[in-house]
Parts: C-alpha cells; sequence; structure tokens
C-alpha cells in the first residue's frame, strides 16, 4: 500500500477542518435555541374543537366534553398571542387538556338568592400519579352573567411522557375524577351524568283553593300554575344537598282574587283586597331551605314571570319515588265594603299541591 505523502496529508487534514466547520455551522445554525417549559406550566392555546373520542364531563350547571389528548414534543402552530414559544421540559412533554361546553349540554340550576354565585371548579391533570393544577382555567367554565360556550385548549408541561391521564375536578368542596377513556369516580357528581338529570319527570296540580273559615272568591276564582319542578343536587347559594339527598325545587304562581266574601254576623259582606301581601311555602309540612320569589334571583338579562312564582327548596331522599304536599298559603289585609264588620281583616288562601316524582 502506497505511503500518503506528505501534501496529501495535509490536504485530508484541511477537509477534516473544513468538514467539522460545515457540521458545526449547521448544527448552530439549526439548533433549538427557546427556552424550555417549566414543569407543570399551563399554556393556553387558539380554543381546539374536541374529537370524537372526547369524554363527557359533569358541572352543576353543564354537561361539558372533555379531551386529554397523548403527549406531544412541541405546541401547536395556533398558540395565543401570550403563550411563548417554549419547548417541553428536559426530558418531558405536553398534554393538551380541552373542554368544551355545548348549548345542548347547559342546565337549569336554582338561584337561591339574590347575588348568590357559582364557585369557580378548581381543575387538576393527574398524569401517571403526579399532579398539575390548571390554574385559572376553570374561571371560564363559571356561568356569571351566562355561560360562554366553545372549547378550551390548554397545554401542560408535565415530566417524562405519561400514558394514565385523569382530569379531578373539584367544585364546592365535592370532588370527581375523569380518565381520558372515560373511566369515572363521580362520588356527588354522578345524578349529573344522568340523561334526565336535574329534572327527572314530575307530575301536579294544584288542586282546589282552599278558603280560611268564613272567607271565600267574589267573581273571579283565584288561579294557581306550578312551574316545572327540578331535583337537583346543587343549587346556587344552598351548595350540595345533605349526603343521600337532593335537593326539590317547587314553584308556584299564583293570583287572588281582586274581591274577597266574608261571612259576617250581620250578613255576607265583600272586601277588596288592597295590597298583595306576602305568601308563605311549605313542603311536606317542613320549612324548606330556601323560598324566594323567581324574578328576585333571574337577573336583570333574564326574562321575569308576570307572575313573579314563589319557589321553595327542600332536602329529600336522592333518586326516590315519592309524593310531595306543597302547601302554598297567601295572607293579605282587605277592606270592608259595608258596615257592622272590623274596618280590616286578614285573608288567608291555600292550595294543596301534590306533587309524583317518576324515577326514569
Amino acid at each position: 500500500m502506497a505511503k500518503l505523502t506528505r501534501a496529501t496529508k495535509v490536504w485530508l487534514a484541511v477537509c477534516l477542518v473544513v468538514l467539522v466547520a460545515i457540521v458545526g455551522t449547521i448544527w448552530w445554525t439549526n439548533r433549538d435555541t427557546r427556552a424550555r417549559a417549566e414543569v407543570g406550566q399551563v399554556l393556553p392555546m387558539a380554543p381546539d374543537d374536541v374529537t370524537p373520542d372526547s369524554v363527557p364531563l359533569a358541572l352543576p350547571w353543564a354537561i361539558a366534553r372533555l379531551r386529554l389528548g397523548d403527549p406531544v414534543d412541541d405546541l401547536p402552530a395556533t398558540k395565543l398571542a401570550s403563550t411563548p414559544d417554549v419547548r417541553p421540559p428536559e426530558g418531558g412533554s405536553f398534554v393538551p387538556v380541552v373542554v368544551e361546553l355545548r348549548a345542548e349540554g347547559v342546565r337549569a340550576v336554582p338561584t337561591t338568592k339574590v347575588g348568590a354565585t357559582f364557585p369557580v371548579p378548581e381543575l387538576t391533570l393527574v398524569a401517571d400519579g403526579a399532579e398539575y393544577p390548571l390554574t385559572g382555567f376553570g374561571d371560564g367554565l363559571q356561568p356569571r352573567d351566562g355561560l360562554v360556550l366553545g372549547p378550551r385548549t390548554v397545554y401542560v408541561a408535565v415530566d417524562g411522557t405519561p400514558e394514565e391521564l385523569f382530569l379531578r375536578v373539584t367544585v364546592d368542596g365535592e370532588t370527581q375524577t375523569v380518565g381520558a377513556d372515560g373511566d369515572l369516580e363521580a362520588g356527588r357528581f354522578a345524578p349529573l351524568y344522568d340523561a334526565a338529570a336535574p329534572g327527572k319527570e314530575v307530575r301536579g296540580d294544584c288542586g282546589p283553593a282552599m278558603w280560611a273559615p268564613g272567607l271565600s272568591s267574589e267573581g273571579d276564582e283565584p288561579t294557581c300554575r306550578l312551574l316545572v319542578p327540578l331535583r337537583v343536587p346543587y343549587a346556587a347559594g344552598l351548595g350540595w344537598a345533605p349526603e343521600g339527598k337532593e335537593w326539590f325545587v317547587a314553584g308556584v304562581a299564583w293570583r287572588r282574587p281582586a274581591r274577597v266574601g266574608f261571612q259576617a254576623p250581620a250578613g255576607r259582606l265583600v272586601y277588596t283586597a288592597d295590597s298583595l301581601g306576602r305568601a308563605t311555602l311549605r313542603i311536606d309540612g317542613q320549612e324548606p331551605a330556601a323560598t324566594y320569589f323567581l324574578n328576585e334571583t333571574a337577573g336583570g338579562a333574564a326574562i321575569h314571570d308576570v307572575d313573579d312564582p314563589l319557589v321553595a327548596v327542600l332536602a329529600v331522599p336522592e333518586g326516590g319515588d315519592e309524593e310531595h304536599v306543597v302547601d302554598v298559603a297567601g295572607r293579605w289585609p282587605v277592606s270592608v265594603l259595608g258596615e257592622g264588620s272590623p274596618d280590616e281583616l286578614t285573608a288567608r288562601l291555600s292550595w294543596k299541591i301534590r306533587w309524583q316524582a317518576q324515577k326514569d
């Protein structure tokens, strides 16, 4: 084998130096200079529609759709302007979390007092046992003047490439865990996953009006109208029903007659109802946990009911098939049209309303 000449050796050395320089330049030019995300960092993204493999996520006021995506090595191109362009943590990855609120999933939840608000859900991603709080993500899932519909997307920087993903959701002290595959530990949220919740089929009617002894209608009969009742585990202003129970929400709109007859010693006299007076409502003879007039808690943007129904909320056994007797009574001062009787009386009008709640 011929020996390399000195000139050849020099030429090969120069070529090697040039090659190393070229490779180094290419590496330096193409190296990833982006900062790395911190483990646990939550990065908001442009909305990303959930896929058909999404799973239900129940909140007291809505059934949302949840997708926990497979871990990825890079963020999508559709970042928000405020989201930094970062790499995953050293040896880590990003897990996409998408929650979508849809119009068909929104549910009626009673608001039992003026100014009552819904708590902000606390969400935590659990990846292979490690916990990553989704700080601020629950703000957009809370109804204020109304739910903002549509998807919300964040990418969470995690350690490694996790295989087991769950979302833990806490609302007002009660917690559920939802897996990426729909595996569910629902706890107190279980009734909310019932397709018929929160308003199980309930039938009822007002029945005949009952006056206090000696009183009766003069002219038009009093009227009574029932609102569609609810059986729900959660109510704004009261929170979760006691363990093993749910809230039974009954509403009655009633109108008294303008003229009331009274049997006095001097004969039958007629009175006019000068004041709207006040009403009380009891369920099964019990004082409700809350009573309120519907229009007071409906909010300025809501459509108000012309009769301003009175609503009562009572804790009843969860999921039971039972009847509830609702007694609504109105009392108001009446002025005498005639002589020989007191100047003012208090009329009392009531209905015994029997509800039949049926479990699906």
